[in-house]
């Protein structure tokens, strides 16, 4: 028996605002992608979407999603209920090894913050792992439209908060 949970959700606009918007969800033990609109009966899984998602943002008018492998995938949910997804960038291989990304948005441009996880034996269990701590962030700024990208150094007047739920930037 499969258990299925939601690790995210993510609206492309407050549905107290609009009637029109789509909510798309990583889910279950292999962190699929699926997505729900009103009227609809049941989720539709993005079947183009099978490479367990760290974290799923709505980046100007459009959803992003990364994968463990630090994949940006970009997923254009059409009118007529379409998918289209394209991989737009890789992460570059120095960052490899992080135990977790985030996508975030500041300042209008994308972040993705690889978190790197300290992890120590666990006490009842020596054959298990636990996360201790964080060991280092790395915070980079990528250009979809070149895969290019830039590490930051300075957040400036920002402050990113990251978690499971949501991640965002403020204005400090």
């Amino acid at each position: 028996m499969e258990i299925l949970f939601i690790n995210k959700c993510v609206l492309s606009t407050s549905p107290s605002l609009e009637s029109d918007y789509t909510l798309v969800v990583i889910y279950g033990n292999t962190a699929n992608l699926a997505y729900f609109r009103p009227g609809f009966k049941t989720w539709i899984t993005i079947d183009s979407c099978r490479h367990h998602y760290f974290d799923v943002i709505y980046y100007q008018e459009q959803f992003y999603a990364i994968d463990f492998r630090g994949r940006i995938t970009a997923i254009d949910i059409k009118s007529d209920d379409t998918v289209v997804a394209k991989k737009v960038a890789n992460l570059p291989k120095k960052l490899d090894g992080a135990n977790k990304l985030y996508l975030v948005e500041s300042a209008g441009k994308l972040l993705v913050v690889a978190r790197h996880v300290v992890f120590v034996e666990d006490e009842f269990n020596s054959l298990r792992l636990v996360a201790y701590g964080t060991d280092a962030f790395h915070v980079l700024e990528v250009d979809l439209s070149s895969n290019k990208w830039s590490q930051v150094k300075n957040l400036g007047n920002r402050s990113l908060f990251l978690g499971e739920n949501s991640s965002f930037s403020v204005e400090v």
